[in-house]
Parts: structure tokens; sequence; C-alpha cells
């Protein structure tokens, strides 16, 4: 990556955050704005994942009709199986990217990797990591978690 004159610099280079660093590495700092845009990809995954599934699961056949005329889903039938992969895979991946752009937030606060399991504590966790990560500043200049990176893509 060059620098300001044009050479290359490794140290700028180490600092630029690709989206792979920003949804599954636990190491360093992230900014309110790289926050949010991993959460965002939370959303996203969630909506395709919602959106394969309702294309592949053959609804006539897990849908279901009591005696009173209402309808409600067979989640033991079989043929929800691709469902429960989805869901799981949603699971598992908006997981690991919600504590792992939650780690580097707090690192962005000074605060250790710890914090993060704030979020397991019912409605007070996440009152509480939507304040502290989405809304107050992370420490302007070093700090024990390394520098502040750039956003992704590089300086600008």
């Amino acid at each position: 990556m060059p620098d300001a004159v044009g050479t290359f610099s490794p140290r700028a280079a180490r600092q630029v955050m690709t989206v792979m660093d920003l949804l599954f590495s636990f190491a360093g700092r992230i900014g309110r704005g790289q926050f949010w845009l991993g959460y965002l990809a939370t959303i996203v995954l969630a909506a395709l994942i919602v959106i394969i599934v309702s294309i592949i699961v053959p609804w006539e056949q897990v849908v279901v009709t009591d005696a009173d005329g209402q309808q409600t889903i067979d989640y033991t039938n079989p043929a929800m199986l691709p469902a429960w992969i989805g869901y799981l895979f949603y699971f598992v991946i908006g997981v690991w990217i919600t504590i792992a752009i939650s780690i580097k937030r707090f690192h962005d606060r000074g605060k250790s990797a710890g914090w993060a399991l704030i979020m397991f504590i019912p409605l007070i966790g996440s009152i509480w990591l939507l304040i502290e990560l989405g809304f107050l500043r992370g420490d302007p200049g070093p700090n024990a978690y390394g520098p502040p990176r750039f956003p992704l893509g590089g300086p600008s």
C-alpha cells in the first residue's frame, strides 16, 4: 500500500481491514461505522437464509390445518430439514460475527474481550451493547489493543 509520498508502507498495509477481518477476526479494533456494517451483515445473512429456505421448503407439505381451521407449521415434518439446517447455519455464523464485532468494538473503547459476555444478560445486555458499542466513541489514539484501523478498503 503506498503512503503519502507513493512508496510502499507495510505499517499502513497492516492497518487496513478486510471484510473477513471485520466479520470473523477477534483481533484489533473497529469504529462505530464498522460495527454497524458488521451488524448489517448479520441482518443481510438472515434475510438471504429466509429467502433460500422459503424457496426450498415445500410449504404445502409442512403447513397443517387443525380442527378449528387454523394453519400452523409442523416443525417435526422431515420436509423442514432444509429450514433447520439454514437456521442452524445462521445461528452459528450470526453469533460468531456478533461476538467478533463486539470484541473489536470493546477493544476500540479500551476494554477487554470479556465485556462481550454482557450480551448474554437478557434485556440489559442488549441495551448496554447498543449504547456502548453503537453510539459511544472509541479511544482516539493507540491503546492496549493497537492503533485505530482504517475503514474497509484503506485510508480515506
